[in-house]
């Protein structure tokens, strides 16, 4: 993840006015700083309403790939008509990010939440009541590689009514054919577009944001 990634997600929150909590499923010690600054920026700029950052991550690296997750096609269109595709081949235990690194990376100015362990355990037993009489996401960044994963999220935060009205969701797999796939097949989000981060011939780094419609 960059800033640019994220910020049409933060920039929709203050936007709209949302006062919801911020939300990332898939953390690494790059990725959670920029999200947590951002976060602290918009507490200074309004510390009636004081953010939290919720983070979900087993910290152990994917899990395992089901067989036809294995291998994923990528693409990705640049502006000036280059066209990349790659496979990218998956196993359990990639990205793994240690906790510790995780949280001293992070900025001291708002309150973090781990929500640690594979989704399949820890989505079920998490207790929004735990967190207040109020939680709701008003912005999300989801970086999770596999579309089963990608699924046990977006049904996650559907079931449990997680979603501010006008939330966006940022998906860092923007350039996986499978990932846009999953995210299509469900009626309740509309996806709104794609922003291309590329500086470099040699990387795939494109967000796809979708909201509830």
């Amino acid at each position: 993840m960059n800033q640019f990634e994220i910020y049409p997600a933060i920039s929709n929150v203050r936007r709209n006015s949302l006062s919801g909590d911020f939300a990332m499923f898939g953390v690494s010690q790059h990725d959670a700083p920029i999200v947590s600054s951002f976060c602290a920026g918009i507490n200074t700029e309004n510390p009636i309403t004081k953010r939290r950052i919720f983070l979900f991550d087993s910290f152990r690296g994917l899990p395992s790939p089901k067989k036809e997750e294995i291998s994923n096609e990528c693409s990705d269109n640049f502006s000036d008509g280059r066209k990349i595709i790659k496979q990218e081949i998956y196993k359990k235990g990639d990205f793994s990010y240690p906790k510790e690194k995780v949280l001293k990376s992070l900025n001291g100015a708002c309150t973090h939440f781990f929500i640690e362990g594979y989704f399949e355990e820890s989505l079920p037993n998490f207790k929004k009541d735990d967190y207040g009489s109020y939680l709701k996401f008003s912005a999300i960044w989801i970086d999770v590689d596999l579309p089963s994963s990608l699924t046990e999220v977006l049904d996650f935060l559907l079931t449990n009514n997680l979603l501010d009205k006008k939330c966006m969701i940022a998906c860092h797999e923007g350039h996986q054919k499978n990932i846009i796939k999953k995210i299509s097949s469900y009626e309740k989000f509309d996806i709104l577009g794609y922003n291309n981060t590329n500086t470099c011939p040699f990387l795939i780094d494109s967000a796809c944001y979708f909201t509830v419609k």
